[in-house]
């Protein structure tokens, strides 16, 4: 995977646009100092400074979105690493042609073959050189500027996801409610009866005097102020399985097809060959929307963050129903990432 990564990096770089056009340079500048670039048709001549200035604006524009904008030009590298592997081994084969061909004829009749080098016309596959040319350029620019506005393989990743083999259906499996083991019952110790010895009664008047109030006592009236009633607010119970469940409008299979549909494959986690399911929990209110959309296990590379993205642009569901009341009710919707093969 490291490898792979490597060469994806290097593939984006603006390094082979540019030694691509150095090259061409190069070659047009040598062939001008040997005096064959305008020794030729003024047609052919046109023909040749039109190609550089097309070559010219293709690379250095592609060169500098890439620097500029930090454009992705990963296929565009690939096609003209192809041209230029196509150009090599025809440049390469007509080499040693033409090396092989005069070395013979010098051989056996003492000159060069310059002159009957070009005597069939009808074999000369110099003559569809330019017309071959264009048309590759003209190909590889149509592929480079659809892939640029369809991006047509996230889509099928996409339609992948809807299938029954990416995106399981077992997204209504709740987990068990835990049960809460009762806490042990006190011990309750009777405590023993001692029986006390029955005391002597001592019988014995007592005199108590009662003073006289004289005086009369004012009682002020106090009012009695009722103490405020705090309301305690209540804490709405979010069950985990009701009488009716939660349930999606048109069913879950139809929920799952949406979320297939609107889920994008992160790139990060398409470089990094992630895959794997991301388990998002999600409250479904009395109102049927849902709330409180976090990640309860997830697997990273831009996949978690995804998966939360389309939960809560999701549409509402048919709440719960608990004693015929709608209810919240907790939902954990496992949503599977998987590249196509």
């Amino acid at each position: 995977m490291t490898i792979i990564t490597q060469l994806y990096e290097w593939l984006n770089n603006p390094v082979v646009p540019i030694a691509n056009l150095l090259l061409i340079y190069f070659f047009a500048i040598r062939k001008m100092v040997k005096g064959t670039f305008f020794n030729d048709e003024v047609r052919r001549v046109t023909k040749k400074i039109i190609k550089i200035i097309f070559l010219t604006g293709i690379l250095g524009g592609f060169s500098y979105m890439s620097i500029e904008n930090n454009t992705n030009i990963v296929l565009f590298n690939l096609i003209v690493l192809f041209c230029d592997g196509i150009w090599f081994a025809i440049a390469a084969g007509k080499f040693t042609m033409d090396m092989g061909s005069e070395e013979s004829y010098e051989k056996h009749h003492g000159q060069k073959n310059n002159v009957l080098k070009k005597k069939f016309s009808s074999v000369d596959f110099k003559s569809y050189r330019n017309i071959i040319t264009s048309m590759g350029w003209l190909m590889s620019l149509s592929v480079i500027l659809v892939a640029m506005e369809y991006p047509s393989y996230e889509e099928s990743d996409l339609m992948e996801l809807t299938s029954d083999r990416i995106v399981e259906s077992d997204a209504d499996v709740i987990p068990p409610p835990t049960q809460h083991a009762e806490p042990p019952k006190p011990k309750v110790t009777v405590p023993e009866i001692v029986e006390v010895p029955d005391e002597e009664v001592i019988e014995q008047e007592i005199e108590i005097e009662m003073p006289d109030f004289e005086e009369d006592f004012m009682v002020e009236e106090v009012e009695i102020v009722e103490p405020l009633e705090v309301e305690e607010e209540e804490v709405e119970e979010i069950f985990e399985v009701v009488e009716e469940p939660a349930v999606p409008k048109g069913g879950m299979r139809a929920f799952l097809g949406w979320i297939a549909k609107n889920i994008a494959y992160p790139t990060q986690a398409r470089r990094m060959g992630v895959e794997g399911k991301v388990y998002v929990h999600f409250v479904v209110d009395k109102t049927g929307a849902l709330t409180d959309v976090r990640i309860a296990r997830g697997i990273g590379a831009g996949c978690d963050e995804e998966a939360i993205r389309v939960v809560k642009k999701a549409p509402k569901w048919t709440p719960g129903r608990q004693r015929g009341k709608a209810v919240k009710q907790r939902i954990i919707l496992p949503v599977n990432f998987m590249m196509a093969k």
